[in-house]
């Protein structure tokens, strides 16, 4: 199954490029679902002097179960629109987004 947010799935960088919307200040963080073909993460940080960014690696990083030098920002460090990259097994990592698609998020 192809989910629209992930950018590619690579096995050669061992890990997947993701599209993200961030939506800063939130009073709990999590992924929301999907807008404009976006996976929309939410977290509590506010977008100040990297806090919000920083939240996100660190909620993806637990998300994925991978350390948090495992997720990157490629692109969008001061925009709510945001490539980022996990690095694991793509596959595995892939597997983790299905049951968003499947059952939505929070369910």
């Amino acid at each position: 199954m192809k989910l629209p947010y992930i950018l590619s799935n690579d096995p050669a960088n061992d890990g997947i490029t993701l599209d993200i919307r961030l939506s800063p200040g939130s009073a709990s963080s999590a992924i929301v679902g999907l807008q404009n073909g976006q996976l929309k993460v939410k977290v509590t940080a506010r977008a100040i002097e990297g806090k919000a960014n920083q939240a996100l690696c660190e909620f993806l990083a637990d998300y994925f179960r991978v350390s948090k030098s495992s997720v990157i920002i490629v692109r969008g460090e001061t925009s709510r629109s945001k490539t980022v990259f996990v690095q694991g097994k793509g596959k595995d990592l892939e597997a983790r987004l299905v049951p968003l698609i499947n059952e939505g998020p929070g369910s």
